[in-house]
């Protein structure tokens, strides 16, 4: 059942906007942040003028009230497919404020690369990061390590998040002289995050007790693999299922980790349940593994019915 928020706030979008929008396939825009279409090939999405008539500032709380993470699987398809077509853009002075709730709602949506794309056209802060850094950020994520450490932009830009970036990246040439050195500047750059600096020591090899390892960001996830740092399920954030997905499908993380990353991405609608599937198969086929949960003992019981009783 569709809940009575989104109900009303899809509601309240389509009126604010044109009344008899039609669905016709959308395209790549070129004019700004809302004229961009994300949709897939093949796909169908409403018309240009979907915002025409309407108001930015009347739009923006609308958009606000949304929360992804509660919304059914049903209300995430309309709401995907209003929010990746193509639009020209709403008029109003808080055009750009609605711009980054698209770009918020499209990453919520675990549309990772639509909002990669978007994130660098908003000219307002988006959570902690700053737009730009939450980019780039989405990049590691999605295992672009080379091309993000590859551009001059992190050489030039400051602050502590390009800080940490540019230790990671020598981390990840191995060049673990100027990793020591980078990390030091990072903390004359405002990085005070104990974790970090123990994190690039051990991926350096001078710290013989390392840290765990933390998958909160793209930044993190980057380091712990260079490191080589332990993950427990603890470390799984249940409250970023685009960072779930990439960890279910990290082979070399062990099945707990993957298991309780596949649960909490799949249960977003981001994950197959193909990959869900094999992540428990690992699980159940470790020697000594005794299955808790409905759902453990109904798959122990396909595959190895003997051994349940």
């Amino acid at each position: 059942m569709f809940s009575r928020r989104l109900c009303v706030s899809l509601a309240a979008i389509c009126l604010a906007g044109t009344a008899g929008a039609q669905i016709s396939s959308s395209g790549l825009g070129e004019v700004d942040g809302w004229g961009a279409g994300y949709l897939g090939s093949g796909e169908r999405g409403f018309d240009n003028d979907i915002w025409k008539g309407s108001d930015a500032d009347l739009l923006l709380p609308v958009f606000r009230s949304i929360e992804v993470a509660k919304l059914s699987p049903g209300e995430r398809a309309i709401l995907r497919r209003l929010l990746l077509s193509s639009a020209d853009s709403p008029p109003g002075d808080a055009a750009d404020e609605l711009l980054g709730e698209r770009a918020r709602l499209v990453f919520e949506l675990g549309e990772t690369r639509a909002a990669m794309a978007l994130l660098p056209q908003v000219n307002v802060p988006s959570g902690e990061m700053k737009p730009d850094q939450l980019a780039v950020d989405l990049e590691l994520l999605s295992g672009e390590e080379q091309r993000v450490c590859a551009r001059p932009a992190v050489i030039r830009s400051e602050g502590a998040y390009w800080a940490s970036l540019r230790t990671v990246c020598a981390l990840s040439k191995e060049d673990f002289a100027s990793a020591e050195l980078l990390v030091e500047l990072a903390a004359q750059a405002g990085v005070s995050d104990p974790w970090f600096t123990q994190a690039v020591f051990a991926a350096t090899g001078d710290l013989p007790e390392p840290p765990e390892a933390r998958f909160d960001s793209g930044l993190n996830i980057f380091l712990s693999g260079l490191g080589g740092l332990e993950a427990t399920v603890e470390a799984v954030p249940e409250d970023r299922p685009d960072i779930a997905a990439v960890i279910a499908q990290i082979g070399a993380l062990s099945p707990e980790v993957r298991v309780k990353a596949a649960d909490v991405a799949t249960a977003a609608g981001l994950l197959p349940a193909s990959v869900q599937r094999a992540a428990y198969e690992d699980l159940l086929a470790q020697e000594e593994y005794e299955p808790t949960g409905a759902l453990e003992i109904a798959l122990a019981a396909m595959f190895a019915p003997d051994e349940v009783e």
